[in-house]
Order: structure tokens, then C-alpha cells, then sequence
């Protein structure tokens, strides 16, 4: 792909008709409500890309690799409730460091087996409020991810499986899984000992089963709303260490669960006596 004229930000090619849309060191925010969609500058040097039309139903055109020789570093907003088929085989991600709301709100099948994400660091609302009911996440390189929050909430799919996710950078995860359909959320390679914000995690997640044994949370400072209105039965806390937590008001407000366990009496004290905890649920100590 050849741009004709100065590479200054905010420059788009092509200047119209193409089925994507690309600006120089800038990126797209799509907007919603009384937020208008607009472009955004980075400090990157290279092109950030949006489909150009959120009606189309199917692609043809090819995505362009570089663009005099500046390759694609933001993918935000790209499909963000776009409904038409995605073939993403020839996709180049490999300098891509933003997939912010990439698929969000999406209703075309994705496969995402030759995406290389080494290099992306924020997927936030990644798969947010996303249709499909099936998400094959195996292929997903998250080593250089901080930033997760939101990138579940009210998503479609009913499993999820996170075995290959790795999360050593992460720090944050707000809302990460509120209100998503998942009954399975598969988290035993989650490594949380960066994460300082879980604000809302697994509110609302219909999972009557959550294995949360690898959780490091010493770093956690923000818990509240975490399990809001959360499925789970049981809520084994134990691996929890809320030494650093300065929030946890609504942390168990209208859970199912009313057996909870903790990590030492300090930690069992501070969520017997959290705002908005159900009476009916009690934590003690696991022993």
C-alpha cells in the first residue's frame, strides 16, 4: 500500500471508498450514546485502522501490511459492532501493540489462529458484549498485556478457556468478566501478582464454579463489586491476600454463595464485615 502525500498524524488513506480506513500515529475510537467517533493521536509510528462501514457484510479487500513502509500498530475499535464475515488469515498483527474493543459487539465468526499478538498490550474490551457463543482463544500471546479490564464483560460465549493466558503483566482487570455468559471459566494459569485493580471482576458471571487457587492478589488495592451478583455456590478465597485491598465495599453484594473460606482470621474479618455482604454468607478460615 502506497500513501501519495506527507505522512504528518492524522493523515488517511485512502482518501475514500476503501473498505478500511487508516490515519497516521492516530487511532480509532468508536463512539456510543452522545460520545461522537473520532480519531486520536499516538505516539507511535504507524497507522491505526478501522472498518469503514459497520454495515458491510462481507470484506474483500485485502488488509494492507505496511503503508510506505509503516506498519499497523492499532487496532482499536476495529470491528466494534460490526457484523459482516472477517477473514483475518492474512492479517499482519505482529507490530500491533492496541486491540482495544477490536471485536466487540461483533456477530462474525472469528478465528484467530495466525494472529500474532507478542506485542499488544492493551485488550481491553477485546471481546466485550461479542455474540458468538464459541471463542477458540488458544492462539493468544497476552505475555505483554497490562491492561484486561473489560475484555469479557457480556461476552456470549459459554466457556472459556484461559489455560494459555499469560498474565504476569497484567494490572489491570476491572470487570474483566462482568456479566459474561460463560457457566466455565477456566483461570489456573493466571498469574495476578501485578494486578492492583479487580473492581467488578466476576460481577454477574453465571459460572457456578470458580477456581481462584492461583490467585496472587497481594498487590490488589481495589476488590469491590467484585462478586456482585456472582453464581458462584462456594467462594474459596483462600489464596487471597487482602493485606493491600483499601476497597471492598459491595464485594459480596447478592452472591448465591453462603459458604465462603480465608486465607488467616484477618482476612475472613474483613469480608465478614465488608458493606454489603448477605448475611446468610459466612467466611472462616481454611484449614
Amino acid at each position: 500500500c502506497t500513501f501519495d502525500g506527507a505522512l504528518t498524524q492524522g493523515a488517511q488513506y485512502p482518501a475514500s471508498g476503501g473498505q478500511y480506513t487508516y490515519r497516521y500515529m492516530q487511532e480509532y475510537q468508536r463512539g456510543y450514546s452522545y460520545y461522537p467517533s473520532q480519531w486520536i493521536n499516538i505516539d507511535q509510528d504507524g497507522w491505526g485502522v478501522t472498518i469503514t462501514d459497520t454495515a458491510l457484510t462481507e470484506i474483500t479487500e485485502p488488509l494492507c501490511r505496511t503503508i510506505n513502509g509503516k506498519p499497523i500498530v492499532s487496532m482499536r475499535d476495529m470491528f466494534t459492532s460490526s457484523q459482516t464475515s472477517i477473514d483475518l488469515s492474512s492479517f499482519d498483527t505482529s507490530n500491533v501493540t492496541n486491540m482495544e474493543k477490536m471485536f466487540s459487539y461483533t456477530k462474525a465468526a472469528l478465528d484467530l489462529s495466525s494472529f500474532d499478538t507478542s506485542n499488544v498490550t492493551n485488550m481491553m474490551g477485546m471481546f466485550a458484549g461479542n455474540y458468538l457463543t464459541t471463542l477458540d482463544l488458544s492462539n493468544l500471546n497476552t505475555s505483554n498485556v497490562t491492561n484486561m479490564q473489560n475484555m469479557f464483560a457480556s461476552s456470549k460465549a459459554t466457556i472459556l478457556d484461559l489455560s494459555n493466558f499469560n498474565t504476569h503483566n497484567v494490572t489491570n482487570m476491572q470487570d474483566m468478566f462482568s456479566g459474561s455468559e460463560a457457566t466455565e471459566i477456566n483461570l489456573s494459569s493466571f498469574d495476578t501478582s501485578n494486578v492492583t485493580n479487580m473492581y467488578g471482576m466476576f460481577r454477574m458471571v453465571k459460572a457456578e464454579n470458580l477456581d481462584l487457587s492461583s490467585f496472587d492478589t497481594s498487590n490488589v488495592t481495589t476488590m469491590n463489586s467484585m462478586f456482585d451478583r456472582c453464581s458462584a455456590t462456594i467462594l474459596d478465597l483462600s489464596s487471597f491476600d487482602t493485606s493491600s485491598v483499601t476497597n471492598m465495599s459491595y464485594m459480596f453484594s447478592s452472591v448465591q454463595a453462603t459458604t465462603g473460606y480465608a486465607r488467616t482470621q484477618a482476612d475472613a474479618d474483613k469480608f465478614n464485615t465488608s458493606d454489603g455482604k448477605p448475611a446468610g454468607l459466612v467466611f472462616t478460615v481454611k484449614q
